[in-house]
């Protein structure tokens, strides 16, 4: 799980970028340099960032949720090995 989380959090990093550099240059530069940047990018270029946006709040929620489930699990049923 762990692995797909991280796989899944590379390629929507480097599609940010990609995102951005596609719109103007210095967008890119920015998300590339400092990545919360392209939450502003995401508000004022919505048509363009919906997709990595879409993406990267749904594996947030799901990485989110299987740690809760794991803490959960480890507290309430078994240790996990």
């Amino acid at each position: 799980m762990v692995g797909s989380g991280i796989l899944a959090a590379i390629v929507v990093g480097l599609w940010w970028p990609i995102v951005a550099f596609l719109e103007k240059w210095w967008w890119g530069a920015l998300t590339f340099v400092f990545p919360p940047t392209f939450f502003v990018f995401a508000c004022l270029n919505f048509q363009r960032a919906k997709v990595p946006l879409a993406l990267a709040i749904l594996f947030t929620l799901v990485s989110l949720g299987l740690f809760v489930l794991r803490s959960f699990m480890t507290t309430f049923f078994i240790t996990p090995a």
